[in-house]
C-alpha cells in the first residue's frame, strides 16, 4: 500500500512517554480543551489495540485505519492511519479534525470511531467505539480502552460477546499501554491521490424504536421515567459482509441528546400495580458501506456496518417485564408512607435485541444521569423497591412492589 504521510506528533517533546495521567507511566500531562467546542491542538488517546490473527499470532505491521463520521454524500477517507508493531500492538493518538469536533459538539462531547485493522489476503478486523472529547487529560486518558482484536469468522458466536471481551481486556490495559510506550506508533494523515485502502459511504438510513429502560410500579405509588437533555445511550453496531446480514455485534456507538427535550413516562397511583414495562424511544440508524478506494476487493473485501446516529424523541411502552425476582433478597429497601425515591446516576440494564435496523437486532444500554432518571412517590402504606444486582441506589434495574 502506498500513500504519502505527514506525521502527527503523538508525543510531547521534552516529556517522557505517552501524554497520559497514569502515574505508572511517569508522564506529564498537557492542556487539552475542556469542551469539544474548543479546538484540541494535541493528540488525544483513542484506544490501545492488540491485533491477533485467527490463530492467535501477532498481526505484525498491519495497517490500522481510523474512521470518524461518514460524509452525507460521496466516499469518506480514514481520518488517520497507523501500523501495528512486531507484537501486533498500536496505541492510537489522534488530533481530532474539524469534522470530528463538529460531530462531538452535536453528540454531547462523544465522538464515534471505527477502527479497521487490515493485512493483505485476510478479512479485516473491525471495531467501533466512542471517546468523549468533553474532558480534561485525566478523563481522556483513563477512558481510552485497551482492545484485543482477533477475527474468527464474523458470524461466529464469540462476536456476540465482544463487549465482554473488551471489558476483560481493559483490566490488563496498563500492561498494554506500557508496551506501547516502548515502541510508539504515530498516526499519519492520508493522501487521497495515493491511497489504496478502505473508504466509507452511507448506504441507507432508517428509524427504529430502541429500548432505553424499564419502569416498575407498586400498588399505591406513582412512578416516572425521564429521558432528557444530556441523556446518553450506548448502542451496538452490526457487522456483515452483506447489506441485509446476518449481523454480528462489532462494538458500540454512543448517542447523546443535546437538545432541550425530555420524554417522560408517567404512571399514576393505581396503574401498573406490581407490574413493569420496557420503554422504547426512536433513534436514527445508518448502514455504512466500506469498500476499497482502488477497486482491490481481494485485499480489501467490502462489508457493511449498521450504526446509530441520533435520538429522535418519542416514548412508548414495550414488553411486559412484570416477572420479578423475589424481593426477600439482600437488596430490598422498605419505603414508608409519604416518602419518595429518585435515581439519577449509574448504569442501566444492557438490553439484548434492543432495536431492529436493516435486520440488525443488537444491544442498547442507557445510563442514569441528571436527565435519565426514575422516581417514585409512596402514599398510604409501606411498599418496597429492590434491585436485580444491588440495592436500588446502584442496581441496573429497579423493581417495585407491595410485597412484605
Amino acid at each position: 500500500m502506498h500513500y504519502e504521510t505527514k506525521e502527527v506528533n503523538a508525543f510531547s517533546r521534552g516529556h517522557v512517554g505517552l501524554i497520559m495521567s497514569l502515574a505508572i507511566l511517569g508522564v506529564s500531562t498537557q492542556v487539552f480543551a475542556e469542551t469539544p467546542s474548543d479546538a484540541i491542538s494535541h493528540p488525544i488517546p483513542i484506544a490501545a489495540i492488540h491485533a491477533l490473527t485467527a490463530h492467535g499470532a501477532p498481526m505484525a505491521h498491519a495497517t490500522v485505519m481510523l474512521f470518524g463520521k461518514p460524509p452525507q454524500s460521496g466516499r469518506g477517507l480514514p481520518v488517520a492511519e497507523a501500523r501495528t508493531n512486531a507484537q501486533g500492538n498500536v496505541y492510537l493518538m489522534y488530533t481530532p479534525a474539524a469534522s470530528i469536533m463538529h460531530a462531538a459538539r452535536a453528540n454531547n462531547g462523544q465522538a464515534n470511531f471505527t477502527v479497521v485493522v487490515s493485512i493483505p489476503h485476510h478479512s479485516p478486523d473491525v471495531y467501533t467505539l466512542s471517546q468523549n472529547l468533553w474532558g480534561n487529560p485525566q478523563v481522556l486518558a483513563t477512558t481510552a480502552p485497551a482492545i484485543t482484536l482477533q477475527p474468527q469468522g464474523k458470524t461466529a458466536p464469540w462476536m456476540t460477546d465482544r463487549k465482554t471481551l473488551v471489558a476483560l481486556q481493559t483490566s490488563s490495559k496498563n500492561n498494554l499501554l506500557s508496551q506501547s510506550v516502548q515502541s510508539p506508533t504515530p498516526m499519519h494523515t492520508v493522501s487521497p491521490q495515493a491511497y489504496c485502502g478502505y473508504v466509507q459511504s452511507i448506504d441507507g438510513s432508517t428509524i427504529s424504536w430502541t429500548k432505553v429502560g424499564e419502569l416498575h410500579n407498586s400498588g399505591d405509588a406513582s412512578a416516572a421515567f425521564s429521558y432528557g437533555r444530556t441523556a446518553d445511550s450506548t448502542i451496538g453496531v452490526g457487522y456483515s459482509t452483506g447489506s441485509t446480514g446476518p449481523w454480528s455485534l462489532d462494538g458500540t456507538a454512543g448517542v447523546s441528546n443535546t437538545n432541550s427535550v425530555t420524554e417522560t413516562q408517567h404512571v399514576p397511583t393505581g396503574q401498573w400495580p406490581n407490574q413493569g414495562y420496557q420503554l422504547l424511544s426512536k433513534f436514527s440508524y445508518e448502514r455504512i458501506y466500506f469498500q476499497s478506494a482502488c477497486g482491490d476487493n481481494v485485499n480489501f473485501p467490502p462489508y457493511y456496518l449498521v450504526k446509530p446516529t441520533a435520538w429522535d424523541g418519542s416514548m412508548i411502552t414495550g414488553q411486559n417485564v412484570s416477572t420479578e425476582p423475589s424481593p426477600n433478597s439482600q437488596y430490598v429497601d422498605a419505603q414508608g408512607p409519604n416518602t419518595g425515591f429518585v435515581r439519577n446516576s449509574g448504569t442501566a440494564f444492557d438490553y439484548r435485541n434492543a432495536f431492529n435496523a436493516f435486520g440488525a437486532s443488537l444491544t442498547a444500554q442507557s445510563g442514569f444521569s441528571t436527565n435519565v432518571q426514575e422516581q417514585w412517590h409512596f402514599y398510604n402504606y409501606t411498599q418496597y423497591l429492590w434491585g436485580n444486582n444491588g440495592f436500588p441506589t446502584v442496581s441496573s434495574i429497579i423493581y417495585a412492589g407491595n410485597h412484605a
